[in-house]
């Protein structure tokens, strides 16, 4: 039932006092006052949210806070183990090519993977290994190399396209009179006397006008230990598209080849000048040896004086 009372007026003007009221009641059907039961309901608890709403608001940006940094937390960590997953491979690549860099082919990178760092660490040992047969093969010949220089008596000096000095054998240590340390990664024209460099400078000249291969000269070679005659060739290694490799300078000592040949042309002179000494010395043998024989029974005891002179001529000649 719903009831609603209104208030009666006086009718004077000057009066508007309240001289009775009218109440009207008038029952509602069930359904709606469920309903009116309801809407109150709702408002009344919409009355209680609206006083605790700030409370609910911290609570709510509370919760948000706590979710928010759980996730941060969680991004950071999950980041942090992503890049350590890259980074470290990048730093053992990195350490990795120094440690080669300095000359240690030894070194391996310990790692099972199969993404795309895998990939790079197990490319990176077999380049590493394969450095390593590649220096050792090097070195064997090298080792070779310097073995078969070494039992050449000429002198052997090898330098780069620049005339870095690469190779000297010690037949040549010997000729110039200078340590391998004094030679070795030095150029050609710092390295040598001025007199074998500025004969070399003239060699290579040679080989560039003529557009040849090799040149040689030969020389005197004087200093306060030696005298020498030498004779240097010139060489120049070129590959298939004939580009400089390097250059070769063979150093020979002809100073006992020399020697020999001016004995022999002596030991020939002297033969021949002997030959003409005893041309005319011959009929005076013979003279002498017809005199005896005409004479020595004519003298009788007196030729011994002339048996004696001319043998001793027989014997001279």
């Amino acid at each position: 039932m719903i009831r609603c009372k209104m208030p009666i007026f006086s009718i004077l003007e000057k009066k508007r006092d309240t001289v009775g009221a009218i109440m009207l009641s008038r029952y509602l059907a069930q359904g709606l006052v469920q309903q009116l039961d309801s809407n109150l309901q709702a408002y009344q608890d919409y009355e209680r949210l609206t006083q605790s709403e700030p409370l609910i608001q911290r609570q709510h940006f509370t919760i948000l806070v706590l979710v928010t940094l759980v996730v941060l937390f969680l991004s950071i960590w999950f980041g942090l183990y992503i890049a350590k997953g890259i980074t470290n491979p990048i730093r053992l690549l990195a350490e990795g090519t120094q440690e080669v860099a300095s000359g240690n082919l030894d070194y391996r990178i310990e790692m099972d993977s199969s993404d795309e760092i895998g990939v790079l660490v197990r490319s990176f040992n077999k380049m590493t290994e394969d450095l390593k047969h590649s220096r050792q093969e090097l070195e064997q010949r090298r080792i070779y190399i310097e073995t078969v220089l070494a039992d050449i008596d000429s002198g052997v000096i090898a330098t780069d396209p620049e005339g870095k000095i690469l190779t000297v054998n010690q037949p040549a240590l010997l000729l110039l009179s200078k340590k391998k340390e004094e030679l070795i990664n030095n150029y050609l024209n710092q390295a040598l006397p001025g007199g074998l460099a500025k004969v070399i400078e003239d060699i290579e000249k040679e080989l560039w006008e003529r557009n040849r291969q090799t040149a040689m000269r030969q020389i005197f070679y004087q200093t306060a230990q030696q005298r020498a005659y030498l004779k240097i060739s010139l060489s120049q290694m070129r590959n298939s598209a004939n580009q400089l490799l390097g250059k070769v300078v063979l150093i020979d000592d002809l100073t006992d080849l020399v020697r020999a040949q001016r004995s022999m042309a002596w030991k020939e002179v002297a033969r021949r000048m002997a030959h003409e000494i005893k041309n005319p010395l011959t009929p005076i043998q013979l003279s002498a040896q017809r005199l005896l024989r005409k004479y020595e029974a004519e003298l009788g005891e007196r030729a011994d004086v002339l048996r004696e002179c001319i043998s001793m001529i027989i014997n001279q000649v």
